[in-house]
């Protein structure tokens, strides 16, 4: 068993990757623009934001249909208990 293998079987695995790491070359990173660096940052709280506009929106909406229609079937009801009492009156 030579002395090179030996070191190396009783160094620490962290140790070797330190080494490794300061022996080769760094490639530089490359610069993000600006531009796509605002959408890694926001792009969730900007799309949590619009789905919860949209469902608020769509709530909105919905009950608003539910108030419209029973409003309507009031009204109709309304209209046809009048037209029965114009009726009765008439005879």
């Amino acid at each position: 068993m030579n002395s090179f293998s030996r070191t190396l079987r009783f160094r620490p695995a962290k140790l070797l990757q330190m080494q490794r790491r300061v022996n080769s070359t760094q490639v530089p990173e490359k610069e993000v623009s600006p531009h796509i660096g605002f959408y890694k940052t926001f792009s969730r709280p900007i799309a949590k934001v619009l789905l919860m506009a949209t469902f608020t929106y769509q709530s909105v909406y919905w009950g608003w249909v539910y108030l419209e229609k029973g409003e309507m079937k009031a009204q109709k009801t309304g209209e046809r208990l009048w037209n029965i009492g114009r009726r009765e009156t008439k005879c």
